[in-house]
């Protein structure tokens, strides 16, 4: 790599950095992109090299680290059956959600309404699970499933806000998938 490409490299990692930070100290929704070129100490313009506005420099950077996250749990899952791999890989996702509701429940809206396909990370997490669920017969309908299950729950909880009702209803859904995809 060179000269120039560490240096493109050493700005976008202070942009990703300063906007995690602000999201952390401030909320994903109150965060503007003057003050991630501030605190990362690029000019504002240099943010658009990296996202073409601030929902899109927002989806990168939760995605990344969510991606980054959801990666090494299930690298540290291998070795357990497909379904409670998958099972246990949404139930962390709801740990998360309820630990951080407004920004993760940000993420998820900004999600909705952007194409997945310009997030990388999400197409390759995505990728995993069907790759964890092959040995299912239909492993890309089983995931979009397991994945249409978590976002119902979370859906729930915005509307009930109550985090045992919302993970019982998420388990309950789980225990019928995992009752036909094994049977």
């Amino acid at each position: 790599m060179g000269a120039r490409e560490d240096e493109s490299r050493r700005r976008r990692d202070a942009v990703f950095r300063a906007t995690w930070e602000l999201v952390q100290t401030q909320g994903f929704s109150a965060v503007t992109l003057r003050q991630v070129a501030e605190r990362a100490g690029v000019a504002l313009g240099t943010i658009f090299l990296y996202a073409a506005n601030k929902d899109e420099l927002l989806l990168q950077v939760f995605g990344e680290r969510l991606a980054a996250r959801w990666g090494a749990f299930l690298e540290g899952s291998q070795g357990e059956p497909a379904l409670q791999r998958v099972e246990a890989f949404y139930d962390d996702c709801l740990t998360m959600f309820f630990a951080d509701v407004d920004n993760v429940g940000a993420y998820y809206t900004l999600l909705l309404r952007h194409p997945t396909t310009k997030f990388p990370e999400v197409v390759e997490l995505r990728a995993r699970l069907r790759t964890i669920l092959r040995e299912t017969a239909d492993p890309v309908a089983l995931e979009l499933a397991y994945y249409g299950v978590f976002a119902m729950a979370v859906l729930e909880h915005v509307h009930v806000g109550n985090e045992t009702r919302t993970r019982a209803t998420m388990h309950r859904s789980m225990a019928i998938l995992h009752r036909g995809a094994a049977g």
